[in-house]
């Protein structure tokens, strides 16, 4: 697929945060047009993945980044087993991290339910982690301050 050739083309030339957002985003859309016919692109797309989903600095690349898993394990479904221990690796070594804002983390625990629903019972290597962070998480409390600062009140 040309368009694909394209994609990866500019993702490993541009190195502008926002025209890599854009470029992911539309390998986002490519997964779920194309569902299990997506499978010969990842290979070679995987590669620049993973940098974007550790770009802790960049919250918006990463949250990108993190939906892409998501649309991917989603479009590959059952297929998308082998790709789901590497994945669920990064998305936990995110969860760890001091350095990503905990509004990235939020759609990494989205992404765990994107993969579940995917591979179905093979889920299960990974259940222990994702129950253990789902628990961490709901003990966290909401910060008051961070509610209102979009500046409404």
């Amino acid at each position: 697929n040309r368009v694909m050739t394209v994609l990866l083309g500019i993702i490993q030339s541009v190195k502008t945060s926002t025209v890599l957002e854009d470029a992911f985003l539309v390998v986002g859309t490519m997964t779920t047009a194309l569902e299990t016919k997506f499978a010969p692109y990842i290979q070679a797309f995987l590669p620049f993945l993973y940098p974007a989903l550790k770009a802790h600095e960049d919250t918006q690349l990463c949250t990108v980044a993190i939906g892409v898993i998501g649309d991917i394990s989603r479009a590959l479904g059952d297929q998308s087993v082998q790709y789901a221990g590497p994945f669920m690796q990064v998305l936990l070594e995110n969860l760890s991290s001091e350095a990503l804002s905990r509004n990235v983390k939020i759609h990494i625990l989205s992404s765990f339910g994107d993969i579940a629903l995917a591979i179905g019972p093979a889920f299960e290597p990974y259940l222990d982690h994702t129950m253990n962070m789902l628990r961490q998480a709901g003990q966290i409390m909401p910060d008051p301050v961070s509610r209102f600062s979009n500046g409404c009140r």
